[in-house]
């Protein structure tokens, strides 16, 4: 009979690279050194090995509950509360990050992979605009959870809705998934969200979002002398 022990996974193995959505709010103070701001985050980032796993690490909102959301890699829960706790020391503001897991019709879920972009090819957006969803799900959604994400990535292609990220599950205590879109107008995500409710599979919020280039120009306008 073997002696050799079983090997156990430490605590660090277990949440090795774990995902993360942050979701959360600004200060006034971050508006006055928002340049500097990303050079201090990236360093910040540097430190605690943690990398952004989308195009850019920090995407800004025109919702009611935040006004910022990033996707995040972090190799431990101790790095990701120093993140937030370095955050809110800078005087920038406050978030809430919450794990998150991408599941596929063929696979019960895995860890998203750094800049994990699907953007889909060869399709025609004009003009298209940024927005982040925010969804509650019923328990019709769970029932089929393969051919249910199937289904709704059929019916995004339908109304020339293209993924940005892939849906991502979180457990947050108000909302159960994030997922980042592209589409042309305001009125084809409400053809979704509306569809998305009318199938019994729960409720999705949308919210505009804008990358830091668009931010900057924002600023500047708002800055000058009328």
């Amino acid at each position: 009979m073997s002696t050799e022990k079983k090997k156990t996974a430490s605590k660090g193995e277990l949440f090795k690279e774990a995902g993360w959505v942050i979701l959360g709010g600004l200060l006034p103070a971050w508006s006055r050194t928002y340049q500097q701001n990303f050079n201090d985050m990236e360093i910040k980032f540097a430190q605690l090995g943690i990398r952004t796993l989308l195009p850019e690490n920090f995407y800004f909102s025109q919702g009611i509950y935040y006004d910022f959301i990033q996707i995040l890699s972090a190799p431990s829960h101790e790095k990701m509360v120093a993140y937030s706790v370095w955050f809110a020391a800078q005087g920038w503001g406050h978030f809430s990050p919450m794990p998150v897991m991408e599941y596929t019709s063929e696979s019960t879920g895995q860890i998203p992979k750094e800049k994990d972009v699907t953007i889909v090819p060869n399709m025609d957006i004009e003009n298209p605009a940024g927005w982040y969803i925010l969804g509650t799900f019923d328990r019709d959604w769970y029932l089929n959870l393969g051919e249910n994400l199937e289904k709704a990535r059929q019916k995004r292609l339908g109304f020339c809705i293209r993924d940005v990220t892939p849906l991502y599950f979180t457990q947050g205590s108000r909302f159960s998934c994030v997922q980042l879109l592209e589409a042309s107008s305001a009125g084809k995500i409400m053809e979704y969200t509306a569809w998305f409710a009318a199938e019994g599979f729960g409720c999705l919020v949308s919210t505009p979002y804008m990358d830091t280039t668009m931010v900057q120009q924002a600023l500047f306008d708002a800055a000058r002398n009328p």
